[in-house]
């Protein structure tokens, strides 16, 4: 379902870096392990590109490439996999498509590089060095062509794009998490921004993809309420474009689905448990060089599990519930939707993610002490990989 919403005038080690200028970045203690997982558990789940008889996407019925799944459904009660059009069986998950592996061997082939840039790592709390939440992926080519994408824009974030070396008018898809303020004021911003900045006028419209419900109502108002501001600045500089947005929303995703797509990079909605928020999801970014994964607001739960499944890196929100605990009675409510440390180095060490990236730091870090707690909390949930405390603009590459 697609809608638009107008306006018309009457290589070598992968390494993490902070950047808090787009010029000097000093690089972080950050370098992924020497030796990386090449292979993952099974009963998790892994995109799946599929289409019905009569040519449809579903999410339910496996494609067939080279004679061979591209995924397959696996029911842990039957022990039995699942060729299947139908609604997936109780408790059934994905089973991984490819090993790390083999996407690194397509990686080098192909020449294809993932940039993570942390834009906000910022609560509904104000801080003076913290943007609100924001996640920006960039994928580049094998022929120098870049996808830029942008998960989620809280206040701030127009300011950390132009940090981060691009612009609100260099991204190809905006994706939103879930209907909270810390994660949707900053889309204001950025999309009138892209418009005042397209002298021009021969920008596209920007696809801005998000699960049907509030998020849909949020930007549908968008260009009702700067109307005035627009017929403004368009009759003041004689300008005939539209401010034009593409409302792709998708249904709420029982299980990992593919919600959009540019080339070779793949995007997949996955619910996450955010209650009494809802919808809430994340999103994994998939290209031949890797699998990026976005959790946006949640518990640790088993459907962030099924979404990371075979993640290279994972971006984890993340909250100190032993700092949270001993907090008053009507502080401590966040501790039922928000995400453990201890918890996330549990799921981490799990499915082995070779790099976890912390954001959405609660309580937020005021000193590198405060940093390394963050990371002794990942340690005692297991977890000996590669971790990321972000600050803004943290930038973070595919091995």
């Amino acid at each position: 379902m697609s809608t638009t919403a107008t306006w018309a005038p009457s290589a070598a080690k992968s390494k993490a870096v902070w950047c808090p200028m787009p010029a000097a970045a000093p690089v972080m203690n950050a370098a992924f392990p020497a030796k990386r997982p090449e292979s993952f558990p099974m009963l998790r789940v892994s995109h799946m590109e599929s289409r019905t008889q009569d040519g449809a996407r579903s999410p339910f019925s496996p494609s067939m490439v080279g004679g061979s799944p591209s995924g397959r459904l696996f029911s842990p009660d039957t022990n039995q996999n699942c060729w299947a059009d139908h609604w997936p069986p109780a408790g059934a998950r994905y089973l991984p498509r490819e090993p790390r592996r083999g996407r690194t061997l397509e990686r080098r082939i192909f020449l294809v590089s993932t940039m993570v840039t942390i834009t906000g790592t910022g609560t509904p709390i104000p801080t003076p060095d913290r943007a609100g939440p924001g996640v920006l992926v960039e994928v580049e080519g094998p022929g120098g062509g870049l996808t830029r994408l942008q998960f989620d824009a809280g206040r701030g974030t127009v300011m950390r794009l132009l940090g981060a070396g691009t612009s609100p008018g260099g991204l190809d898809a905006v994706f939103l998490t879930h209907h909270h303020s810390d994660h949707l004021v900053g889309l204001d911003d950025l999309l009138l921004t892209r418009w005042v900045m397209d002298r021009s006028q021969n920008l596209p419209s920007l696809p801005l993809v998000m699960p049907t419900g509030p998020c849909v109502r949020f930007v549908d108002g968008l260009v009702d309420r700067w109307s005035e501001d627009l017929a403004v600045r368009a009759g003041h500089a004689k300008r005939t474009d539209v401010l034009q947005v593409d409302l792709l929303p998708f249904a709420y995703p029982v299980v990992p689905t593919e919600v959009w797509r540019l080339n070779d990079v793949r995007v997949f909605a996955g619910q996450v448990r955010h209650e009494p928020v809802h919808p809430a999801v994340g999103y994994r970014i998939e290209s031949p060089d890797g699998v990026v994964v976005v959790s946006g607001d949640t518990l640790v739960c088993d459907e962030m599990a099924d979404l990371a499944d075979g993640a290279d890196v994972l971006v984890y929100e993340a909250m100190r519930f032993s700092e949270i605990r001993p907090l008053p009675e009507h502080r401590r409510f966040i501790l039922s939707y928000h995400a453990d440390t201890v918890e996330i180095g549990r799921q981490a060490a799990n499915l082995q993610i070779p790099s976890l990236v912390l954001t959405h730091l609660i309580p937020p870090p005021a000193s590198e002490a405060d940093e390394e707690a963050f990371v002794a909390d990942v340690r005692s949930g297991g977890y000996s990989g590669n971790v990321v405390v972000a600050r803004d603009l943290t930038k973070v590459t595919l091995p």
